[in-house]
């Protein structure tokens, strides 16, 4: 059995990297922009569905990335009639931070969302074309492999 000896390490430090390793494991930037519904059936066949943002800790991840690329918004998988993630599960509101005046639905046909480098939310129509996020998750990407969805 090995003994590992830290000098000098928090306990925060600890958490904070092993926080960051985790999120970058469960999500994937894709750069090529698309429409919400192409983008959904990439993240779909290449990794596991368009990201689902659960927790503030994952909202800020997502918008830090964006942050460091220089770009504005990005498309998640939120989408409306009624709001639900891609993947078919309930939204938790605690964890979409809107921008100020949204939803707002201009001209009845703003079904899709997109996160933004702020970690604010909008809705926006389907066929705008924006870079986006998979959700990888290695473990339920394996299960899946040999299934159709």
């Amino acid at each position: 059995m090995a003994l590992h000896i830290f000098k000098n390490v928090s306990l925060s430090n600890l958490l904070l990297t092993d926080n960051q390793d985790t999120l970058q494991a469960k999500f994937q930037h894709i750069e090529t922009s698309m429409t919400w519904t192409n983008a959904q059936l990439y993240c779909r066949t290449h990794y596991v569905d368009l990201a689902t943002i659960t927790d503030n800790t994952e909202n800020d991840f997502l918008a830090n990335i964006l942050s460091s690329l220089n770009l504005n918004d990005a498309w998640i998988g939120l989408y409306k009639i009624p709001w639900l993630w891609s993947d078919k599960s309930s939204v938790s509101w605690s964890s979409v931070k809107w921008e100020f005046g949204q939803p707002d639905n201009v001209k009845g046909n703003e079904n899709c969302a997109r996160a933004n480098n702020e970690g604010l939310m909008a809705d926006d129509t389907c066929s705008t074309r924006l870079p986006f996020y998979c959700r990888e998750n290695r473990k339920i990407k394996n299960a899946r492999a040999g299934s159709h969805l």
